[in-house]
């Protein structure tokens, strides 16, 4: 994913040091060829990102969408039988791809 960025991002830079929701944080600003970023990133061992506002500068009307993150979990506790699937009883299949076996090639008439 890295890599995928470094190859995007034109400009990154640190706008300032803030507070946000009475935590200290990083705001970062980037630019691509499509979309301007900023981002807020709490400092400290465990950094994660607050705020995220993005801007489609090519897009009609240039529209943003902005997003404030929090209650960051960690450690969660998930019932591994919420990851189990169990079909209801009048279920079937939907058959996506069919298999077809493989003809053997004719030539073709005139050749």
């Amino acid at each position: 994913m890295t890599q995928e960025l470094d190859k995007r991002i034109h400009e990154i830079d640190l706008v300032d040091i803030e507070t946000l929701d009475g935590k200290e944080v990083d705001h970062l600003v980037a630019r691509t060829d499509e979309i301007d970023f900023q981002v807020w990133v709490t400092t400290g061992d465990q950094p994660v990102p607050l705020r995220v506002v993005i801007s489609y500068k090519k897009a009609p009307g240039q529209p943003q969408f902005a997003a404030n993150l929090s209650d960051w979990n960690f450690a969660p506790k998930i019932d591994p039988a919420a990851f189990t699937f169990v079909p209801p009883a009048d279920a079937r299949p939907i058959p996506f791809m069919v298999r077809v076996a493989a003809q053997p090639k004719t030539p073709k008439a005139g050749r």
